[in-house]
């Protein structure tokens, strides 16, 4: 038998990438671990480890894994032509449902409300909008090989749906979202929060899903921090989708009350 190859995470803590405090190891899945895809469908396991950490201070759950990875490392390993295995619904059944909620939500300022899709990817959900009547929707993904630049105007609404959970940098995420936005602008933005639950049930939360590029997971005070250091608050509509403002905007009133 020839020699074994033993992976393993440095067991001291590391500084949280909200926070900064301490953050301990939690679990360790495998790199292909998924979200479900098709019934029956599952990837075969690849033997890589994947560590993940929690905050003890802030709560966040991250990975360093992929810290060390360029873009063209994001797009070899994960974003590459088996992703639609893990993710089916990215090309048009998740952009079809934003476009058709945004339009329930803010249709009735379709005509002038200027609105920036950050981490759109190659721009699929703002040409929805563009022909639903968003006469200034628009897109950017630094990250994304097809996508846009950050806009040099600054807009009063920036969406960001499944995207928070994607990025190995949070601070640096939400600064270039934060930055999008005019003073009186909100950011509407989804990533599910880490349950409470989540002492119980560990790496078998759905969510936490490398191979679907899941890295890092928010909770309530981890978000508050992020956008706080930015002059925002942050308020959460469900688990899933929130929004971050210094004030409730005129085309927002009748959709969210923050206290």
């Amino acid at each position: 038998m020839g020699p074994v190859t033993v992976i393993c995470a440095d067991p001291a803590p590391a500084a949280c990438k909200v926070c900064e405090s301490p953050a301990y190891l939690v679990g360790v899945v495998d790199f292909n671990k998924h979200c479900p895809g098709a019934p029956g469908f599952a990837l075969e396991l690849s033997g890589e480890p994947v560590y993940y950490r929690q905050c003890r201070t802030c709560g966040l759950v991250f990975t360093g894994y992929c810290d060390a990875w360029t873009e063209a490392d994001f797009a070899r390993r994960i974003y590459n032509d088996r992703y639609l295995e893990v993710d089916p619904d990215f090309t048009e059944t998740r952009p079809r449902a934003n476009a058709d909620f945004l339009e329930a939500v803010f249709g009735a300022h379709r005509a002038t409300l200027t609105c920036l899709d950050y981490g759109g990817g190659d721009g699929v959900l703002a040409t929805m909008l563009g022909k639903k009547g968003f006469a200034h929707a628009r897109s950017c993904d630094p990250y994304h090989a097809g996508g846009a630049a950050l806009p040099t105007e600054r807009q009063r609404l920036v969406t960001s749906f499944e995207v928070l959970e994607h990025s190995p940098t949070p601070r640096k995420t939400v600064a270039e979202m934060a930055s999008c936005l005019t003073e009186d602008g909100m950011a509407l933005f989804s990533t599910l929060l880490v349950p409470e639950s989540f002492a119980g049930i560990g790496m078998s939360w759905w969510y936490i899903a490398p191979r679907n590029g899941h890295i890092t997971f928010y909770t309530r005070d981890a978000l508050s921090r992020l956008w706080g250091e930015h002059g925002f608050r942050v308020g959460s509509l469900n688990e899933n989708l929130h929004v971050a403002v210094r004030s409730v905007p005129d085309f927002a009133s009748h959709f969210i009350k923050m206290a």
